[in-house]
């Protein structure tokens, strides 16, 4: 387990977000969240990355539209009440992960969280990563920034892998026999193919990258 208690993480609070993003929080022992920032700062904010049948399927959140440049708060933002986002979305992780082997365990949990309607996205983000921690039990402290965290902001996305100090470490993913493993994907991924043991794979991640 590797923490770096003695610094820190500030960190884009993102959708659900990717498992380096996640194994980076692990690194760091210590996460603040940024949703003070304006949301130009970081466009992977309402965006999660499955795989499933099909391949990989990027879920965005609708916005009501920010204001002009980007330069409303992650905290300000208002989901939009146009479409079905959050039936569609489910479906989708059901589709992509409903035979996968802890889906079971963790469904009741993820289904009430895309059905409680959410008005700010802010306020769905934590939700959703509070229940995925509460889920493996990330050993990462969510607490306030200081001068010594180091800055990822807007880093957890696919394009900003190599951003991250971690590395990719194999895990199953029920579609594997069909496209083998593809990292970078949703900690929902890791959490419904791996279940507790998504917290070894994380570990692993930040070990990885020490050895490069």
């Amino acid at each position: 387990m590797i923490h770096d208690s003695e610094n820190g993480a500030l960190m884009s609070c993102l959708y659900a977000g990717s498992v380096r993003h996640y194994a980076a929080m692990v690194a760091a022992g210590r996460v603040a969240f940024d949703i003070d920032s304006p949301v130009g700062k970081c466009r992977e904010v309402n965006r999660t990355r499955i795989i499933g049948a099909n391949g990989v399927q990027t879920l965005t959140i609708p916005l009501v539209k920010p204001a002009k440049g980007g330069t409303t708060p992650v905290k300000d933002l208002q989901i939009s009440e146009h479409g079905e986002w959050e039936r569609i979305h489910w479906g989708a992780i059901f589709s992509a992960y409903g035979k996968a082997p802890f889906f079971e365990y963790y469904q009741d949990d993820l289904y009430a969280l895309y059905h409680h309607h959410s008005k700010w996205l802010a306020d769905f983000l934590l939700a959703i990563h509070a229940s995925v921690s509460d889920f493996f039990a990330i050993p990462a402290t969510l607490t306030a920034p200081d001068d010594r965290f180091v800055d990822l902001r807007a880093k957890g996305g696919e394009n900003a892998s190599n951003a991250l100090p971690v590395a990719d470490v194999p895990y199953y993913q029920v579609w594997n026999a069909r496209h083998g493993f593809v990292p970078g994907m949703s900690i929902l991924d890791l959490v419904l193919n791996e279940g507790r043991c998504a917290t070894l794979v994380l570990n692993a991640m930040c070990s990885h990258s020490l050895s490069r």
